[in-house]
């Protein structure tokens, strides 16, 4: 029996990704339509942030990098798991943002990706970065 090795192509529209798989000689499987949960465009970041947790005064922060953003929040890389729904003061040159923690994934030892909802501004300043929707 001959196995057929399945390839998938993602094309994104604005609010939706299509799926589509083919063997490899192009024909197509199959296709699924997913949509599209985030209602504004993200940013690619790299800007180096500390991190705090303002309900634990004797926690200690952590350095971290916010790898994305948004306007209503962030992703930032920390080494520490974060729970949900615990709050993180994130602070940078010039800004600082008070947020809620959304989800946490671990990435590899002493690295969570970290999807925040932001909750206050306290100092604004900009998030360094290109201009490329991630």
């Amino acid at each position: 029996m001959e196995q057929h090795r399945l390839e998938r192509s993602i094309q994104k529209t604005t609010r939706f990704f299509t799926i589509t798989m083919q063997d490899m000689f192009g024909k197509t499987e199959g296709y699924i339509v997913v949509r599209n949960r985030r209602s504004e465009p993200r940013f690619s970041a790299n800007q180096a942030v500390s991190v705090s947790r303002p309900d634990e005064p004797h926690s200690l922060p952590v350095n971290g990098e916010i790898i994305d953003y948004s306007n209503s929040g962030l992703a930032i890389i920390i080494p520490v798991e974060a729970t949900p729904a615990s709050r993180l003061l994130i602070e940078w040159p010039l800004g600082s943002v008070l947020a809620e923690v959304r989800n946490c994934r671990r990435l590899r030892p002493g690295a969570y990706r970290v999807g925040l909802a932001l909750r206050e501004i306290i100092a604004r300043a900009e998030i360094q970065g290109d201009t490329s929707v991630a």
